[in-house]
């Protein structure tokens, strides 16, 4: 009796931990499923960005310096970081022209406790790839004009506003990505983007005038 006893419960142990494998099973198969594409999308945005923050540092720079209180540039390898917190206000350009230095930035990437730039901060540039902060709401005015190596951005969600010719004459700018959550565009936003062919944007957004002058753009409402 004792023996029978003993295997029935050895039984109910076996099928209790079955069932609540097959639970553990199903409950991850959910948390897989649960991430759209955006949050995907979104979540390969920012590990490519945390990579190349981490890639560059106060020992490894080729060059860096100050551009605001709480704020720092680096420079290694045709990349571009800022770093620190708070507003960029100081152009980091002045300290290049006092040196003569030259740099042939590919890439940028900015900390997500960056909350302010100052106007025109990369324009003229032959940057390709950009990371902006998660932590400002808007691009700012005149932040990448005339950048034609440039062929797609992608908008950190927190993002709500393109500011003025931020991106007028990047003639080669085909793409922009996770533009819905946008709340404005301003006056010449995305002017003479020749390339640009489609924008997805919210049905309340508010569009500046001639924003996308002399583009072939079709937006989605």
């Amino acid at each position: 009796m004792k023996k029978i006893l003993l295997m029935w419960c050895i039984f109910l142990a076996l099928f209790s931990l079955s069932a609540c494998n097959e639970r553990n099973v199903i409950n991850n198969e959910e948390t897989t499923t649960e991430l759209s594409e955006t949050d995907k999308r979104q979540q390969e945005w920012q590990n490519k960005k945390n990579e190349i923050m981490n890639s560059i540092n106060e020992e490894n720079a080729e060059y860096k310096g100050k551009c605001g209180a709480y704020a720092n540039w680096y420079y290694k390898d045709n990349i571009f970081v800022i770093k620190g917190k708070g507003g960029v206000i100081k152009d980091w350009k002045d300290y290049l022209r006092e040196n003569n230095i030259s740099l042939d930035i590919k890439t940028i990437a900015i900390d997500d406790n960056i909350s302010e730039m100052y106007p025109g901060a990369f324009m003229y540039s032959d940057v390709e790839n950009v990371y902006w902060s998660n932590g400002m709401d808007e691009i700012t005015t005149d932040a990448f004009f005339n950048c034609n190596e440039l062929k797609e951005i992608y908008i950190p969600s927190n993002v709500k506003k393109i500011g003025h010719s931020a991106f007028m004459g990047c003639q080669n700018l085909e793409k922009i990505e996770n533009s819905e959550q946008l709340e404005k565009i301003d006056d010449f936003a995305f002017a003479l983007c020749k390339q640009l062919k489609e924008i997805i944007i919210s049905n309340n957004v508010e569009i500046g005038e001639q924003a996308f002058y002399r583009n072939t753009v079709v937006t989605k409402r």
